[in-house]
């Protein structure tokens, strides 16, 4: 005699089938995740900028700085081109490397290659 249950309990109409959470739950989920995701928008919004300019004010008053602690015109040459050669030397080519491997991505290709 069968009461409708296979072997493991289960029905054939509950295969797949699922509880949907309470709705409560379900739009303060989908509201505390709108929140963190604007907190995080917000973050770079501000932090990007911050970032770039703190990377590139310093050198403007790097050279003024530097003269006021004493030094010669060559040394503060010389500091301010070294920043200079870090960036041909390092983020440049970083740039281009960084370019051609989302190129190579978009096409399908694995950027290892």
């Amino acid at each position: 005699m069968s009461d409708g249950l296979g072997s493991n309990g289960v029905t054939p109409q509950s295969v797949g089938t699922r509880a949907a959470p309470p709705a409560t739950e379900a739009v303060t989920t989908h509201i505390a995740g709108d929140a963190a995701q604007r907190a995080r928008r917000r973050l770079l919004l501000w932090g990007i900028p911050l970032f770039w300019s703190a990377l590139y004010v310093y050198n403007a008053y790097l050279s003024a700085y530097a003269r006021a602690l004493g030094a010669s015109l060559s040394l503060v040459g010389i500091i301010v081109a070294a920043g200079g050669f870090t960036q041909l030397v390092l983020r440049i080519p970083s740039g281009i490397a960084w370019a051609g491997a989302s190129r190579s991505c978009s096409r399908g290709r694995s950027p290892a290659r």
